[in-house]
């Protein structure tokens, strides 16, 4: 990546510096002890320094194409956190018309059920009889008829606002159902919950996992297969010489 000009001649250097530190950590396990101390100390260094050079090259390409996945989840994670501000907004309305509607109705049932304002007089006979109030009657008439049209403009903006609602939890709906990348950070972001840290610095660990795991364990490998070697050499010299004793002995029979 850094060296893009030249990039056949870097993957040639770079793996013949990665084949070099695979040899000479065998070679410092085999002859450590016969080895120049100057020799030994620069080999050691070298080797080192190539971990690290490996140890860092796999920490920026990791880092690098976990924050190209994280810049789309932040678009993803921004874009839902936007639609939820406005289901949010749609919610309050839709609430607050639902509560209109039941003050309007509680209106229109008290004015039907109220008794308008009775008057008593006497007829021609003498006899006290009661009479409803025009003036009251029309009056409550007039109201309901004004409560009534208010409910029907306050449920029609009801009705766009549940529209608007049910539109923006569909497309919340959407995003979480039919986003790999939600699905493949899914772990990352239960661990960031669980920890209380955030996400990159969660995978910021989880990389130098790999990192402490990879090269190190590339060079314990090289050095037990030489160990595993070194052993079978050993046993093979063993059984020779074995071997060439006892024909020995039995010549000398």
């Amino acid at each position: 990546k850094l060296f893009a000009g030249a990039s056949l001649s870097v993957i040639l250097m770079a793996s013949s510096l990665e084949l070099a530190k695979l040899i000479v950590a065998g070679y410092l396990y085999n002859y450590w002890d016969k080895i120049n101390k100057l020799f030994r100390i620069y080999l050691v260094i070298g080797t080192t320094i190539l971990v690290l050079i490996t140890s860092l090259g796999i920490y920026g390409f990791l880092t690098s194409a976990f924050q190209d996945t994280f810049k789309t989840y932040s678009v993803t994670s921004k874009e839902k956190t936007f639609l939820q501000q406005k289901e949010k907004f749609w919610q309050d309305d839709v609430t607050r018309y639902e509560k209109e509607l039941e003050r309007i109705s509680e209106n229109i049932s008290t004015l039907s059920s109220a008794k308008s304002q009775q008057i008593q007089y006497k007829d021609k006979d003498g006899t006290i009889r009661n009479s409803v109030s025009t003036a009251e009657l029309r009056a409550a008439q007039s109201r309901i008829a004004t409560e009534e049209k208010n409910r029907k403009e306050v449920q029609q903006k009801r009705q766009v606002a549940t529209d608007s609602l049910q539109s923006i939890q569909l497309q919340i709906l959407n995003i979480d159902t039919n986003t790999e990348i939600g699905s493949e950070l899914g772990p990352l972001e239960y661990l960031s919950g669980l920890l209380g840290k955030p996400m990159d610095q969660i995978i910021n660990w989880f990389i130098l996992i790999i990192i402490f795991v990879f090269d190190p364990l590339a060079i314990a490998l090289v050095i037990a297969a030489n160990f595993l070697f070194k052993t079978i050499r050993k046993k093979e010299n063993n059984n020779d010489l074995s071997q060439k004793n006892n024909t020995i002995i039995i010549e000398e029979t």
